[in-house]
């Protein structure tokens, strides 16, 4: 391209765009990270290595950050001149933020094509950070501001203009519009899990406006208050007998700010959120003995120490269902911090369980009473009034927020399905439903309020009371509707008219109404010095060098071991590696895997993913890494770090 060429483009996107210079997140963060040196650099004064090092997402979220907070110090950018960030944190590509600072205070009110789509009013400030979501993907987008003076009059107006990249190719036409006879009560919808790569938002027309960049395991993500949420990393787990779980979540928001990364050594599952907003974190893991999916953990939300285990095995028993190494598979939990409580949904025990999360007692069941009978816990079960339909194998038991009374509801995604555990009551109804069961606790009773008919989903799903409609968000057809997977059907509340409906090419694991409060967005995350915790709690073995002497150098590990902050990764097949040491000038350590064997090789036994070893515990020295793999062979990785500090 001659000298000519590169002007006139200048000054083309100058005229088109004059009051902005619009950049990427993902440009900004190569920038930073020529600045301070990169990663070896960054880890100098912990580790001095020539393996990989790769920085957090909540370090480059940090970095990020303060630079963003840097750039307003200076009062670089003006009203006339604003910096328009596309895709600020490299997570959230159809999001931009906008930064400013002006020489009077003014609100700003930020719209999406005049308004139609999005529009947020900030705060009154000279200093401005303005978030941008629901971008169209794939063209140019018209991004209104207008400046407010303190009487909420238009001071100044200014347009900018941001061009984002296309879909990806698997979020393309992902949506169908089937039945819409009137507007919905969730103008855009928020869909993750299961097959589905990345987590997406659509509108009412269909159309992906948002996503995040990234695929979760294969749970996604669990909501929590503020606009924020956990993220399971997929791709670091640990192994259990079946799915390896996610020992590395991410506490994100949705402009893709990560705050922090939590270390959970047995891996959590299915479900996760908040005790109470911006509490502790309650979430579904594994015993490891000898079961998996039946426990319930406790993290501390600013040290990610686990506080609380809580075996189901401690609470039920005595029964005969211990026949199956997924006997419980719990999918859902959730507290009421009103008499804290903890629910949990077991699939494979068609069960919904209330149980005191203080004492650990039993408190109720709701499932088919036949299912129970002849157990000690038959006089736990819900007494059913009127006619009531029994849930199998379901997903998503919520307990409905409501002021008062001594009666309680719940919504559930019946599955209806009775593959996994045979039930001899089961009705071979072919449908399944959203369920609103009424609780009376006291006197142990249990009737149906309303339920909501939908095509047979066998996994997954959930269902949604949102004012006065409700979502059957079914996650995984029995059978395809023209090569679709999943469903999404909107009822009038009480009615049980269907309103709207669409179809969901690939299939997922849960759906929600997605409104998030915007206006945290324009405010600053806090700086961390620590981005990755709960690594304290990991143990090592301090053993003897014997099966280190004769072993052999291995060269096949060599490329796919790494350092990830202060944690190091070891990449392999599902249960490849028994056993990792590190060898000292001083003193050997050693991490046990054999703890476990896979059970469902059909399902699980091809799964990759890094072993994560928390270097934290190791005192300062020089190391070695070997590795026990392929069936008790000892290897010598040729790989080496020093670990330059001992923490305490």
């Amino acid at each position: 391209m001659g000298r000519y060429e590169k002007i006139k483009i200048r000054w083309s996107n100058y005229w088109k765009n004059p009051y902005a210079t619009v950049r990427s997140g993902q440009d900004i963060c190569r920038m930073l990270e020529c600045m301070c040196g990169g990663n070896r650099k960054m880890f100098a004064e912990q580790i001095s290595t020539k393996i990989q090092i790769k920085k957090s997402h909540a370090r480059i979220s940090s970095m990020l950050e303060q630079y963003y907070e840097a750039l307003l110090d200076k009062k670089k950018y003006s009203e006339n001149h604003m910096l328009v960030v596309m895709n600020p944190y490299r997570q959230a590509p159809l999001t931009a933020l906008i930064l400013l600072t002006t020489q009077v205070p003014y609100a700003v009110r930020v719209s999406l094509e005049d308004g139609r789509d999005y529009s947020l009013t900030t705060e009154r400030t000279t200093r401005h950070r303005i978030p941008v979501f629901y971008l169209h993907a794939g063209r140019e987008n018209e991004i209104t501001l207008e400046f407010l003076d303190d009487k909420g009059e238009v001071c100044l107006k200014r347009k900018v203009y941001a061009q984002t990249k296309p879909l990806p190719k698997s979020l393309e036409n992902m949506i169908r519009m089937e039945e819409k006879t009137k507007d919905s009560a969730t103008p855009m919808t928020f869909v993750f899990g299961g097959d589905t790569r990345y987590p997406y938002v659509f509108d009412e027309k269909g159309e992906v406006r948002y996503y995040l960049s990234r695929k979760p395991k294969s749970y996604g993500v669990f909501l929590l208050s503020g606009g924020r949420f956990l993220f399971l990393v997929k791709d670091i787990c640990a192994p259990s007998y079946a799915n390896p779980h996610s020992v590395l979540c991410q506490e994100m928001d949705f402009l893709g700010r990560v705050y922090h990364e939590y270390y959970v050594p047995e891996g959590i599952h299915h479900d996760g959120c908040e005790m109470k907003p911006g509490g502790n974190l309650i979430a579904a893991s594994s015993s490891m003995n000898e079961w998996v999916e039946d426990a319930i953990i406790e993290i501390d939300r600013d040290t990610g120490e686990i506080v609380k285990t809580l075996c189901l095995e401690e609470v039920l028993s005595e029964h005969s269902y211990f026949d199956y190494f997924d006997w419980a598979h719990v999918n859902t939990v959730s507290y009421e911090e009103e008499d804290h409580s903890v629910i949990i949904c077991m699939r494979n025990l068609h069960s919904v369980i209330k149980v005191d999360w203080q004492t650990n007692e039993l408190k109720w069941i709701l499932c088919d009473t036949e299912f129970w009978k002849g157990t000690k816990y038959e006089e736990k079960v819900l007494q059913p009034e009127g006619d009531l339909s029994f849930c199998y194998q379901a997903h998503a038991a919520y307990m409905l927020k409501e002021e008062g009374g001594e009666e309680k509801r719940l919504i559930i995604y019946d599955n209806h399905w009775s593959k996994r555990r045979p039930v001899p009551s089961f009705d071979e109804d072919e449908n399944s439903y959203v369920k609103i069961y009424v609780l009376d606790e006291k006197n142990g009773r249990v009737r149906l309020e309303h339920q909501y008919a939908t095509e047979k989903s066998i996994i997954r799903s959930n269902g949604i009371l949102s004012g006065d409609r409700v979502f059957a968000m079914s996650g995984c057809l029995e059978k395809k509707i023209d090569g679709y997977g999943g469903m999404i059907t909107e009822y009038t509340h009480g009615t049980e008219e269907v309103v709207n409906r669409c179809l969901v090419r690939q299939t997922f694991y849960r759906a929600y109404p997605f409104s998030v409060p915007f206006e945290s967005f324009c405010l600053s995350m806090p700086v961390s010095t620590r981005y990755l915790i709960g690594t304290e709690d990991r143990d090592w073995e301090i053993c003897e060098e014997a099966p280190l002497v004769q072993c052999s150098p291995i060269k096949n590990f060599s490329s796919k071991i790494q350092f990830y902050e202060d944690m190091l990764m070891i990449y392999g097949k599902d249960h490849q590696i028994g056993k990792v040491w590190v060898r000292g000038t001083k003193q050997t350590y050693a991490m046990d895997y054999h703890g476990t064997v896979q059970k469902a090789p059909s399902k699980f036994a091809s799964f990759q993913y890094y072993l994560a070893l928390p270097i934290r515990p190791l005192a300062a020295d020089q190391y070695e890494i070997y590795l026990e793999a392929d069936g008790g062979v000892v290897y010598r990785t040729e790989k080496r770090f020093v670990k330059k500090v001992s923490n305490a």
